[in-house]
């Protein structure tokens, strides 16, 4: 019975991968060399292209212009480099410039070849970076968020696997654009950079700038060779040491792309014929497999005629002491004839018996065949889906390709009229040029002239005002000198008339009061506090601190006493 469920169950599991259902949750992880960098597409600066959908937002990881990333990248090597170059022909203004011989471009440009240089240096180059396939990991699939994720970590680095971001282990790459593109068939990184080579004083004979851009010698340096697989060493280690971790992380399995297929490529009728093949072989093992299944069916029911010849362990295992089966065995006599019974049924029903035996021993061999052929069939289900993958992705490069080709007519028939046009306005312009030019000039200068006067008027005026206002602030400068002098004049009068004050509670000698009250020599005290706080609250402080540390007679008052003493005596 368990055969017969198990075969059911592979039955049922065949079916569904005939039927191309079945979903593994395992991909492939890829890093592929863009074949030609646009970052206006790249951007989605290109308006119209079908296989995009617009309505979705990508996610963006990096983004600055060409000009910038130049800049940055290069601008001190190429400032370094001019300040050691004497003469003016061989210093580098701009270094794309001097590399492309021309403006920047969104599109890859390509420099001339040097000496035994076998490839072009390139503006820029790109990567692209996908998990699984539109089948899937598509833009809608259930898979894609996950896939978005790791894609982004595997850019933005992982912390929690220790993974670095990819700038910080890429040393010699310059990311200068880099996004997740959700606008597609399945979800992926376009990734553009510029190779850095550091180039050493003595090293690679440093001839010309410090940093250059180099893709062998920047891959050489990261310690990935400078031959033809280099490119391929740095790709296989960016996936198996970081892209895998990830994804194995999130749950995704990471297998290989195909190499053990070696099919070529077959026409659409090869291919037809050859998925034809392997489905009829699907179809024929899902048939043998119910053949077997019904077989095992029949030995159900034929078993269930013969359950009375089984001997039960426990009625075999009652051993009594009544009735001798042999020299150590002894049973009670009911159970003696019992097994006397089934020992006459065994007999009578051998044949029959070893029938289901042989029938048992066939249905597991049958059941291990199906087993090994389901597994075959699944490899070549395996195979075929891959090669439909080809068959589907050869198609939409044949249709990218057609409707790239129709685009191009177009802008070509476009550009050939818009020259037309230029053409016909260059002629008409340079028949205006001298005229306007001339008209242009004129006013110009009329218009300087009037400038000219209008400014020489108000300079003028100016003048004027200046010599106005130097006049009213030297006549302010001295009345606040005035000022200052009549304030200090104050302050001395009120030092005089402090220090005299205090003779009242402080002398020895004649000028003291006897018998001041504690209020009339608190009063004295806070008169002095008072005036001192007001002279050091105004700047004179060498005033303060006489009024508050000395008293006495200043000369001025002492001259009032003298004068008033002579006239009393006068007057007597």
């Amino acid at each position: 019975m368990y055969i017969a469920l198990n075969l059911t169950q592979q039955v049922r599991k065949v079916r569904k991968v005939v039927k191309g259902v079945a979903r593994l949750k395992r991909k492939t992880g890829v890093i592929r060399q863009g074949s030609v960098g646009n970052l206006s597409h790249n951007r989605r600066e290109i308006e119209g292209e079908k296989h995009i959908d617009y309505t979705r937002e990508n996610i963006v990881l990096v983004r600055q212009t060409l000009q910038e990333a130049y800049a940055e990248a290069f601008g001190a090597a190429v400032e370094e480099y001019n300040s050691g170059q004497k003469r003016k022909d061989r210093r580098i203004d701009d270094y794309y410039k001097h590399l492309f011989k021309c403006d920047y471009s969104p599109v890859v440009q390509e420099a001339a070849k040097r000496g035994k240089n076998k490839h072009a240096q390139k503006s820029f180059y790109e990567n692209i970076i996908q998990i699984g396939n539109k089948y899937n990991s598509g833009v809608d699939s259930d898979d894609a968020p996950l896939v978005t994720e790791c894609l982004k970590l595997w850019f933005e680095g992982c912390p929690e696997l220790g993974i670095p971001s990819y700038q910080k282990r890429n040393p010699n790459i310059y990311v200068f654009e880099a996004s997740v593109h959700v606008d597609e068939a399945t979800p992926h990184i376009q990734l553009d950079y510029i190779p850095l080579a550091f180039v050493n004083e003595k090293g690679n004979g440093r001839l010309g700038l410090s940093v250059q851009n180099s893709h062998s010698r920047a891959l050489a340096e990261m310690g990935f060779g400078d031959d033809k697989d280099s490119l391929i060493r740095w790709r296989e280690h960016e996936v198996e040491k970081y892209l895998v971790p990830i994804m194995k992380s999130r749950g995704i399995e990471w297998v290989p792309p195909d190499k053990e297929n070696k099919q070529e490529y077959q026409a659409p009728l090869e291919y037809r014929e050859f998925m034809a093949t392997k489905e009829a072989e699907l179809v024929a093992v899902g048939v043998e497999i119910d053949t077997k299944t019904a077989e095992l069916e029949n030995v159900k029911v034929e078993l269930s005629g013969y359950a009375d010849l089984q001997v039960a362990v426990d009625d075999v295992s009652k051993i009594g002491t009544k009735s001798k089966l042999s020299k150590n065995i002894v049973v009670p006599p009911e159970e003696y004839a019992l097994l006397q019974e089934q020992a006459k049924s065994y007999c009578a029903n051998r044949d029959k018996i070893e029938k289901v035996n042989k029938l048992w021993v066939e249905a597991a061999s049958a059941n291990s065949k199906a087993l090994k052929e389901l597994k075959q069939a699944e490899e070549s289900n395996r195979e075929a889906i891959i090669l439909r993958s080809k068959q589907v992705n050869l198609n939409v490069h044949a249709t990218r390709l057609e409707e790239s080709e129709r685009q191009l007519k177009t802008r070509n028939k476009a550009c050939m009229e818009t020259i037309a046009d230029l053409r016909r306005d260059n002629r008409d312009i340079a028949a205006d040029k001298e005229k306007e030019v001339a008209r242009v000039k004129q006013m110009y200068q009329q218009q300087l002239l009037s400038e000219q006067k209008c400014a020489k008027t108000a300079l003028d005026k100016e003048k004027a005002k200046v010599a106005e206002l130097e006049k009213a602030n030297a006549e302010k400068d001295k009345a606040i000198e005035n000022l200052k002098a009549m304030c200090k004049r104050i302050y001395e009068v009120f030092k005089n008339a402090m220090q005299a004050l205090q003779l009242l509670k402080y002398d020895d000698d004649k000028y003291k009061v006897e018998g001041l009250s504690k209020e009339q020599g608190t009063l004295i005290d806070s008169v002095v506090e008072y005036s001192v706080g007001w002279a050091r609250t105004d700047g004179f402080h060498d005033i303060a601190k006489d009024m508050n540390d000395k008293i006495g007679i200043s000369k001025g008052i002492q001259n009032e006493i003298d004068s008033r003493t002579k006239v009393k005596s006068m007057a007597r």
